[in-house]
């Protein structure tokens, strides 16, 4: 079975996540996603976020800490998503997404998810609601 790792940045600010959906020249169209993208040999998981994120997004980020992880398999494959807490300055240019938006934590249960997402959802909203309290009381 081919293993294949993928990593993607949880863009917080302000209390919000970036989220990007998926265009139509993209596996799961129309899925929101975290953005990101496969590592590549020899990389390691932040040298592909930083390169996935400028390449899909013309984004430089800072990558934070990890969040969790995602599983899905299949037959002849299986699909290990890492999510990483990330900040950025300014905003992304959609090169391969057709859509991007920031959502509250409250608004991520609303959108259709590419499959491997929602299982990051729970560390997602816990590290939204953390990042907010320290925001609120500084």
């Amino acid at each position: 079975m081919r293993e294949i790792r993928v990593v993607c940045a949880v863009v917080c600010r302000g209390g919000k996540v970036f989220v990007a959906r998926r265009g139509p020249n993209m596996r799961d169209p129309g899925g929101w996603e975290f953005p990101g993208g496969k590592v590549e040999a020899g990389e390691t998981d932040v040298q592909a976020l930083l390169r996935e994120i400028r390449e899909e997004l013309g984004w430089a980020i800072a990558v934070g800490p990890h969040l969790g992880d995602s599983v899905l398999a299949w037959p002849e494959r299986r699909l290990c998503l890492v999510a990483y807490a990330a900040t950025a300055a300014g905003e992304p240019q959609l090169r391969e997404h057709d859509r991007g938006d920031w959502k509250m934590v409250n608004e991520l249960d609303d959108l259709l998810w590419a499959p491997a997402d929602p299982p990051l959802l729970p560390a997602v909203k816990r590290w939204l609601l953390s990042e907010s309290q320290v925001l609120s009381s500084e």
